[in-house]
């Protein structure tokens, strides 16, 4: 049996792996300094269907051919969720902050401005 180390090792190389597989769809699809206009079609396909391959599972994950495209369905909708939270949670960030500048403001009375250092108004 495989120790902890040896899978997280195993699972990072696979990721490596992935991720140079990319970089060099990347590089070959004419993205490092012609930019798109010297890409074909042909060379973009197989850069989207490298990038694909980055929301496969790795082993031991994968070795159900028939689960293997609901858990990449899975991950692609979990990172989506996440994004999704993250943004709400921003969104309620700039709410409180906007509520604790009209409370300094106007209930507190302290005048709440900008200014470069060295520039302040008395």
């Amino acid at each position: 049996m495989a120790s902890i180390e040896d899978e997280i090792s195993d699972f990072l190389d696979e990721a490596g792996r992935r991720l140079d597989g990319l970089w060099q769809s990347f590089w070959t699809a004419g993205f490092s300094t012609a930019g798109f206009s010297t890409a074909s079609f042909s060379d973009l396909s197989d850069t989207a269907s490298e990038m694909t391959t980055l929301f496969e599972p790795v082993a031991p994950y994968n070795a159900s051919q028939l689960l293997t495209p609901l858990v990449s369905l899975a991950a692609g909708v979990s990172v989506l969720v996440l994004a999704g939270v993250s943004v709400a949670a921003l969104a309620a960030l700039l709410a409180s902050l906007l509520a604790v500048a009209f409370l300094l403001a106007e209930v507190f009375g302290y005048d709440v401005s900008l200014a470069k250092p060295g520039e302040f108004s008395s």
